[in-house]
């Protein structure tokens, strides 16, 4: 795991070694195909996950939230995405110094932002190979989580994904997430 901290918030980023809950009462949901033509990664089989959790410890609204993405490399020629729906109704053990009760699972309002986010930057590139791309993990703040926190995560975990995709090491990994890219 990595941290990142500044005076506004902490950010952690796994990359192959988060713990995953059991899930429980979860649903999934193929939310959408990228068109036919995408390019594949290679004649050998990748599986990348990486996990993203942001929180601020100084304000009373935490502006949390966690969520991950498996990538999943296949040769169908195209990219299903994936998104893990409902929530669990345990709350996550936290050593945070947030004022808020943590939940696992991704409630619908929040998964309408991952979505929304995900086709975005999707859409407007070529870059992400063909494969399943699954929204397999997530938790949010019963108070202090957002849409836009949702949406910013998404819209930084997938650049992520695709360097480590396109054989980033976790060295490098651990250098592009200390300089926000």
């Amino acid at each position: 795991m990595f941290r990142l901290k500044n005076d506004f918030y902490t950010a952690n980023l796994w990359i192959d070694d988060f713990i995953y809950p059991i899930e429980k009462n979860m649903k999934t949901k193929t939310e959408f195909y990228l068109p036919i033509g995408r390019k594949t990664v290679s004649t050998k089989d990748i599986c990348i996950d990486i996990v993203m959790e942001v929180f601020s410890e100084r304000r009373h609204a935490s502006n949390y939230a966690l969520l991950g993405a498996r990538f999943i490399s296949t040769n169908a020629n195209r990219l299903e995405v994936e998104i893990l729906l409902d929530k669990m109704s345990c709350p996550l053990e936290k050593e945070r110094m947030i004022n808020d009760t943590i939940f696992w699972g991704l409630p619908s309002e929040y998964a309408e932002s991952v979505l929304s986010a995900s086709k975005q930057i999707l859409m407007q590139s070529s870059d992400f190979p063909s494969g399943k791309l699954f929204f397999n993990v997530a938790a949010h703040a019963y108070i202090g989580s957002s849409k836009l926190v949702f949406e910013k995560v998404t819209k930084s975990i997938l650049p992520l994904l695709l360097k480590r995709i396109n054989g980033a090491t976790t060295d490098e990994m651990e250098i592009l997430f200390s300089k926000g890219s």
